[in-house]
């Protein structure tokens, strides 16, 4: 059974099909929620600072983010691990760069994140000789999760639940008070979220098997406060990221069928 889903899953075809659906949707969704004069105000407004083309630069951003972020699972889940870390390392610095001029600082914290675990994958791989194999969790690495799970829980936590008087006159302000408005269910979604990509990331650009069922809880979570935005809050967003989420979850399924090596076999490596 395995076997075959690896060789399904492993195939040409399947990854022709998975990135031209990705690619499609996130290209698609870019495209349609761009508008050129969004947030361009007088000079001297609290918005002066947007210009057209301004805004076209950060949809090219946008749209070049949207054509790696796919890439870089999918190289990922075929175990080319040095390939992915190295354009995880470009995708990654543009969405520092994308999420700082959103002003969404969460998930600035998380690419930076990212980005600082690439450049470490990239590094780490390279040393790594012969065919990929996947490494156990060791006590470092458990160490490594504990502490970032408690940094970064304490960060949302403050981003969450801190007064927008803390922002006062900052581009953080309005994303503040944006979740503030959110039922506490989906602030502790967003929470754990933020923890277990922080996690999940660490883990997969250490070449760790295990990486894979935390980005499947992560995926779940992803999926969640995506089917939140798009159905269920008063400021209704794009059903296309809950698509985008489902999908990410089926290469994550991948990357466990793909990384998974049964005990007998490495009994007998």
């Amino acid at each position: 059974m395995l076997q075959t889903m690896k060789k399904i899953m492993g195939s040409k075809a399947w990854d022709i099909i998975w990135l031209a659906c990705g690619w499609g949707t996130l290209i698609t969704v870019s495209i349609l929620s761009f508008d050129p004069k969004a947030g361009v105000g007088m000079p001297g407004s609290a918005d002066d600072h947007y210009t057209e083309t301004m805004n076209w630069v950060w949809f090219i951003v946008t749209l070049i983010g949207a054509i790696l972020a796919p890439l870089i699972v999918n190289l990922m889940a075929n175990q080319k691990v040095r390939l992915g870390s190295g354009i995880g390392v470009v995708g990654a610095g543009l969405d520092v760069a994308n999420y700082w001029n959103m002003g969404i600082i969460g998930s600035v914290m998380t690419a930076v994140w990212a980005f600082i675990t690439y450049v470490k994958g990239f590094i780490s791989s390279g040393k790594q000789k012969g065919e990929f194999k996947a490494a156990k969790t060791s006590k470092k690495d458990l160490i490594v999760c504990g502490t970032v799970a408690l940094i970064g829980c304490a960060v949302a936590v403050i981003l969450y639940f801190a007064p927008a008087s803390m922002f006062a006159g900052t581009f953080m302000e309005d994303n503040v008070i944006n979740i503030q408005n959110d039922p506490m269910w989906i602030k502790i979604c967003n929470i754990i979220l933020i923890v277990s990509m922080m996690i999940s990331q660490y883990l997969l650009t250490a070449g760790n098997a295990s990486a894979w069922f935390a980005w499947i809880i992560t995926n779940i979570l992803q999926i969640i406060t995506a089917g939140y935005v798009a159905f269920g809050s008063a400021e209704t967003g794009n059903p296309a990221y809950f698509i985008v989420g489902l999908m990410f979850i089926i290469n994550t399924v991948k990357g466990c069928v793909m990384w998974y090596e049964p005990s007998d076999k490495k009994a007998n490596a």
